[in-house]
């Protein structure tokens, strides 16, 4: 029995199990959607969810010395700056309301129509069954805004509308 031993080996030894690791969160954060195993999907989202978390630390940090602390810790994680970076200043802001349950898998493949067996979009030579591994808050979506920002978006463009409105009076007038 496997008692009091947390996570999945992967059939890998530590190191390479650890570069994996790093390597697969920074996929996921540099393009926020990436297609994996089940397995390694289920066990990486738990890294990448405690580091969104020390992102979010980051933003709350009042004190300079204490937001380079969480920079230092993502970094450690990572062992990519410019990833570190990007996480504590672009990703973590998009969740800074949310409690948790920054990432979600979505297994690939369904069943088949005569048995109803399971089957997966596998992987040539292993025949892994494969799933999507993606951040919940996506860029670019208003939700990710914070609300003040998108009430100032939405003013500035009904403004610019009554200028338009007004200017082709102005032009219907002449």
């Amino acid at each position: 029995m496997r008692h009091r031993y947390v996570g999945r080996k992967l059939g890998r030894g530590r190191p390479h199990r650890e570069a994996m690791r790093r390597q697969t969160v920074s996929a996921l954060f540099l393009h926020e959607r990436i297609i994996t195993t089940v397995e390694r999907a289920k066990e990486f989202r738990i890294f990448a969810d405690r580091i969104i978390t020390i992102g979010k630390n980051y933003q709350a940090a009042k004190d300079g010395a204490k937001k380079i602390h969480f920079l230092r810790q993502a970094h450690r994680h990572l062992q990519n700056e410019a990833m570190a970076k990007k996480v504590c200043t672009e990703i973590a802001v998009r969740f800074l309301e949310r409690p948790g349950g920054y990432t979600r898998v979505l297994k690939l493949g369904g069943s088949r129509w005569s048995d109803n067996a399971k089957y997966a979009a596998t992987r040539l030579g292993d025949g892994g069954e494969r799933a999507i591994l993606e951040l919940v808050v996506k860029a670019g979506k208003p939700e990710d805004v914070p609300a003040p920002a998108v009430k100032a978006a939405k003013k500035t463009k009904s403004e610019a509308t009554v200028k338009e409105k007004k200017g082709k009076e102005a032009a219907a007038g002449t």
